[in-house]
């Protein structure tokens, strides 16, 4: 499967580029963490103790990540759980936001090296 070409990174189209590359490091970060962390988590949170509240919160993470194929999903359920625990530790968004950034821009360099 060649996900360069499904996530429009390997289309010769410069703009097409760009625009994937800020949608996947950019604003799919932000988006997830306000709804994972900062709205799915926080609310397990205000009745769940941390861990039960992160591996929930984590795994449907994943599960949400899964048409990207089990080799991407299960890894991303645990980074959603450490995810989680940042927010829990920190009280603020803004960590997550950036260890997101940090994972997606790798991936995506991954992908587009491949290309």
């Amino acid at each position: 499967e060649d996900i360069g070409k499904e996530l429009g990174v390997c289309n010769p189209g410069i703009g097409i580029v760009i625009t994937a590359v800020l949608a996947i490091v950019v604003l799919a970060p932000f988006a997830e963490e306000i709804f994972f962390r900062g709205f799915f988590f926080a609310g397990l949170r205000t009745r769940w103790s941390l861990w039960p509240s992160a591996l929930l919160s984590g795994a449907v993470f994943g599960l949400v990540h899964a048409p990207t194929g089990p080799t991407a999903a299960i890894p991303l359920a645990g980074l959603g759980v450490g995810l989680a625990w940042l927010y829990d530790k920190t009280g603020s968004i803004w960590p997550c936001v950036l260890a997101h950034l940090l994972n997606n821009s790798l991936a995506i360099s991954v992908v587009i090296s491949q290309c």
